[in-house]
C-alpha cells in the first residue's frame, strides 16, 4: 500500500516499480499521479481497473486518469461510517448498497427531494449492531433517483450523481451567491491542475491555481472565467502555487476555502 501523504513522487516510483493490475485511492492522487506519468512518458503495462473513492469525481480527473493511467476508472461512493454504492460497468450513477444502508435524498424541509434535484444525503446503517446510525447527515449533496432499474439489470436502486460536500456561498453586491457556476466552470481550462478559491472579503475572490506540468499559466484565463460568472465581483486576484497541502487525511485542499483554511505552499 502507499500513503497519500508521501510526496508524489515517491508514490509514482513505487507504482512504476510494482506495474500494478488495480489502483484504488483517492481521485485527485491518482488524477496527479496520471498527469506525471503522461508527462513522463510512462504508462502501466498491466493496470486493468482504477477504484475511487472518498472525494468526489469530477469529468475531468476520470479522464485524466484514463488517459494517463489506461485503466478503466470505477468510482465507490462512501464515507467512515458506511459504504454508500459502486458504478456498474455502465458507470452512469451509482448502485445503493441496500443491504448496508438506507440512502435518502432530502430537501431543506426534511422532505424527499423530487427525481432529478438537488437534496441532501442522509443515510441509516443495517450493518452496525454496535452504534446504528439514523438519518445520518454526511453533508453531501447528490441528484435524486427517479427509483428506475439500471439498463445493466441490477437490482439495486441508482443514485445518479453525487455533487459532494455542502459548500458556503459568497456573498457578491449584497447578496449570497452559489460558488457552483465558478466550481464548474474552472474545469474547462485544461491547463489547470488544481484550484481554489477563497473569499477574503464581501465582494471579493481570491483564486489559487496549480497548473499541469506541461501547460502554460493563463490567470487572465482564470479572472476572466470568474467574472464572466460573478460579474458584480470588485476585486478578482489570481495567483500561482506549486503545490496544494493536503488534509490530514490525504484529501484534497477545498476547492471552495474558508479564510482560514492553512495557505497552501508558494
Amino acid at each position: 500500500s502507499i500513503s497519500a501523504l508521501e510526496p508524489i513522487e515517491q508514490q509514482l516510483e513505487t507504482i512504476r516499480a510494482v506495474d500494478p493490475e488495480v489502483i484504488h485511492g483517492l481521485p485527485t492522487i491518482i488524477a496527479e499521479l496520471a498527469i506525471r506519468a503522461r508527462a513522463e512518458g510512462w504508462r502501466p503495462t498491466n493496470l486493468r481497473r482504477v477504484f475511487t473513492v472518498s472525494e468526489a469525481m469530477t469529468a475531468s480527473a476520470r479522464s485524466e486518469i484514463e488517459q494517463g493511467l489506461g485503466g478503466q476508472v470505477f468510482d465507490l461512493y462512501a464515507a467512515a461510517e458506511g459504504f454508500v454504492g459502486w458504478e456498474c460497468g455502465r458507470r452512469d450513477g451509482f448502485h445503493i448498497h441496500t443491504s448496508n444502508v438506507v440512502l435518502e435524498i432530502l430537501d431543506e424541509n426534511e422532505a424527499p427531494t423530487p427525481p432529478g434535484e438537488v437534496g441532501r444525503v442522509v443515510f441509516t446503517t443495517l450493518d452496525n449492531p454496535a452504534m446504528p446510525l439514523l438519518r445520518y447527515a454526511i453533508g453531501d449533496m447528490a441528484v435524486a433517483g427517479d427509483g428506475q432499474r439500471c439498463p445493466c439489470g441490477h437490482p439495486a436502486p441508482v443514485l445518479p450523481r453525487v455533487l459532494g460536500r455542502r459548500v458556503p456561498l459568497l456573498k457578491v453586491g449584497g447578496n449570497h451567491v452559489s460558488p457552483w457556476g465558478v466550481l464548474a466552470r474552472m474545469h474547462e481550462l485544461e491547463f489547470l491542475q488544481q484550484f481554489q478559491l477563497v473569499q477574503p472579503a464581501d465582494d471579493e475572490l481570491h483564486a489559487r491555481i496549480l497548473a499541469r506540468p506541461d501547460h502554460e499559466v493563463d490567470c487572465a484565463a482564470v479572472s476572466e472565467l470568474i467574472a464572466e460568472e460573478l460579474p458584480d465581483l470588485e476585486s478578482i486576484e489570481v495567483s500561482e502555487v506549486q503545490e496544494f497541502a493536503r488534509l490530514p487525511s490525504g484529501k484534497a485542499m477545498p476547492a471552495l476555502a474558508e479564510p482560514t483554511f492553512p495557505t497552501p505552499g508558494v
